[in-house]
Formats: structure tokens, C-alpha cells, sequence
């Protein structure tokens, strides 16, 4: 990594890059005072003075590489790089969503039809209001179970989703057995067989209160 450093400083320097201080200042966050507000490891702070003197000296690659990072939260974020970086990463994307058109002007009932409006909205009681899972399940209709991990947390493995579920007591509420195809379901589309399938309880068991129980209690009264 050090050619990768040595080339990251001599690249900054010949595009006149804006210390760490001044890049701070223009996120409108408080430049750093001292080197161990920089990074609070003696080491690490005593290299940065001996090499820079002053903190508003510290150049940008080297400053934003040697900051203090981000306390991890488990279960939670786990972007966890230079505060400065973070924050700035964080600002960058939430100017960016704001100043979309898709996501401020177009996003409403009129342009997406009411259908297309409610089909794109998050529901807080779905894996957090993550929508990811309707893109998946459309895609692979025949591979994913409504309540499958492997859809609506697709971008964490799901060993590791089992850890943070467990923790929150919702472990029971998913499946974790990966994606695999199931065929299509035969439709019954006469009165007849309906009636028979639906009193048949020995090999076509139906869930109780599911919709089709309520359809082999109107069966059986007629």
C-alpha cells in the first residue's frame, strides 16, 4: 500500500487538493485544533506533527487515511471510515436524492399512477422499509418465498443476518433456505373440483384462516 499512498500525496499536490481543514470547513465542519483530534492514538497524532507541524498542514489524502474512524454499532451501520469522509459521503448522497428529479418532482401519484406510487413505497413493517425485495421477487417469481432472507436482505450474507435477527427475536419470522425454483401451481378452475380438493383435507391440507378456509367452510354448507 505504500506506492498506492506515496501516489495518492504526489496526485493531490499536483491538483493544488485542499487540505484537510479546508475540506472540513467547506462541509461546514469544525476543522481539527489539535493532531489528537485528528486521531486520538498518540502514535499516530505524534507522526502527523512531526511531519506537518501545524493541523491545518495535513494534507488531504494522508489526513482523511489516518482519522479516527467511526465506532462500529451492532446491529447497525457499519460504514465506518474517517469522520470526515463519512459525513462528507453522507452529504454528497442526501444533496444528490434531494436534487434528483426522480425522487422529488417526478415521485408522485401523477406521474406514476396510484398503483405505481404505492408499488414503489416502503413499508416500515417489511425488513425496515427496504423495498429491494419487490425488485427481486418480480425478477424471480418462482424462487423466492415471501418471507425469504435471501430477498429482503439480499446485500448482507445470511449467516450474519441470522446473528442480528436473533438478537432482535425475529429470527422465526424468515426463511433462510436459499432460492430454489418451485413450479407453477395447477389451477382448478371448476366448480366440481374446487369442491372436492377443498373437502379432501386428507391430501390437500388448507392452513386455517387462510382465505381458502373460509372458501371449505362455504363448501361445506353448500
Amino acid at each position: 500500500m505504500k506506492a498506492i499512498d506515496v501516489l495518492g500525496i504526489k496526485q493531490g499536490r499536483a491538483w493544488g487538493t485542499a487540505s484537510l481543514n479546508e475540506m472540513r470547513k467547506f462541509f461546514k465542519l469544525t476543522p481539527h485544533e489539535t493532531f489528537l483530534d485528528i486521531n486520538s492514538d498518540p502514535e499516530v497524532a505524534s507522526a502527523l506533527e512531526a511531519l506537518y507541524g501545524e493541523p491545518d498542514n495535513v494534507e488531504l489524502y494522508p489526513g482523511i487515511t489516518c482519522e479516527q474512524t467511526k465506532d462500529p454499532i451492532v446491529p447497525g451501520s457499519g460504514l465506518c471510515a474517517g469522520l470526515t469522509v463519512a459525513k462528507a459521503i453522507l452529504s454528497d448522497a442526501v444533496a444528490l436524492v434531494r436534487g434528483d428529479r426522480y425522487y422529488s418532482v417526478d415521485s408522485s401519484p401523477a406521474n406514476l399512477t396510484a398503483f405505481g406510487y404505492a408499488e414503489i413505497a416502503s413499508d416500515k413493517k417489511i425488513a425496515g422499509g427496504t423495498v429491494i425485495h419487490k425488485l427481486l421477487m418480480r425478477a424471480f417469481p418462482s424462487y423466492y418465498r415471501g418471507n425469504s432472507v435471501y430477498a429482503i436482505y439480499p446485500l448482507t450474507v445470511p449467516s450474519e443476518n441470522l446473528k442480528v435477527l436473533k438478537d432482535l427475536g425475529l429470527e422465526k419470522e424468515y426463511t433462510f433456505d436459499p432460492p430454489s425454483f418451485q413450479p407453477q401451481p395447477t389451477f382448478v378452475n371448476t366448480y366440481k373440483a374446487v369442491v372436492e380438493l377443498l373437502k379432501d383435507q386428507e391430501n390437500y391440507k388448507v392452513p386455517c384462516n387462510s382465505p381458502l378456509h373460509s372458501m371449505l367452510f362455504l363448501a361445506n354448507v353448500s
